[in-house]
C-alpha cells in the first residue's frame, strides 16, 4: 500500500442532523470501517436538535463500547436525544457560543385509548429514566436546572455545560489543511 491510500490514523466527520434511526445505521456503518482501518482518532462534529431517545442510546451504547477515541463537538447546537449522541465523546468540546438543551421526553398529543396511553407513558419513564442514569454518568445537573428539567427545557450556554461537566473544553472544531472532512 502506498502512502497516496494510506488510511489516517486521524479523521474528521461533520454530522448534521436528527437523531433516527437512519442516523444510526449510518453511524454504524461509518465506525465500522474506521474500526476494520485502524483509525485511532475521530473529530466528530455534532450539531442537532435531537430525535428520538432509543437512537440516541443506540448512538451512546455503542461509541462509547468501541476501541476508538471520539473526540466530539459541538459546533452549535445540541438538543434534546443528541446530547446523549454528544456523550459519548471521551472528550468533549464545544464553541465558545454553542449551546445545549436537556429536557425528560416530550410526546406530541395524539388521540390515544386509555390501554395505549398507559403503555405510552411507561414508555416515556422508561427513556427519562435510562437518559437520566446516561447524564449523571458524566453531568453535575444544579437543583435549580433540576427543578427546570422536571417542567421543560434547560438551556445551557458553553460556560454553564462546561460547569456541569458537559464540556471538557472550549474549543472550536478545526480540520487541518490536507484532511478529508467525512459528512454524514
Amino acid at each position: 500500500m502506498d502512502n497516496q491510500n494510506k488510511i489516517p490514523d486521524e479523521i474528521f466527520v461533520s454530522c448534521a442532523s436528527p437523531i433516527d434511526d437512519q442516523l444510526v445505521q449510518n453511524i454504524f456503518k461509518l465506525f465500522s470501517d474506521i474500526i476494520r482501518n485502524n483509525v485511532k482518532t475521530v473529530h466528530l462534529l455534532l450539531h442537532s436538535p435531537g430525535g428520538t431517545v432509543q437512537s440516541g442510546i443506540a448512538l451512546y451504547n455503542f461509541l462509547t463500547n468501541i476501541p476508538v477515541n471520539i473526540i466530539m463537538y459541538n459546533g452549535g447546537w445540541v438538543g434534546s436525544s443528541a446530547v446523549l449522541f454528544y456523550l459519548a465523546g471521551k472528550t468533549r468540546k464545544a464553541s465558545s457560543n454553542a449551546i445545549f438543551i436537556l429536557h425528560k421526553t416530550v410526546h406530541p398529543n395524539t388521540s390515544l385509548a386509555a390501554k395505549d396511553m398507559k403503555r405510552r407513558a411507561n414508555d416515556i419513564e422508561r427513556d427519562d429514566t435510562n437518559s437520566e442514569a446516561i447524564w449523571e454518568k458524566h453531568i453535575i445537573i444544579p437543583d435549580d436546572k433540576r427543578r427546570i428539567l422536571e417542567q421543560g427545557d434547560v438551556v445551557m450556554d458553553v460556560e454553564e455545560a462546561k460547569a456541569t461537566g458537559l464540556v471538557h473544553e472550549i474549543a472550536d472544531f478545526r480540520v487541518p489543511a490536507g484532511s478529508q472532512l467525512i459528512s454524514i
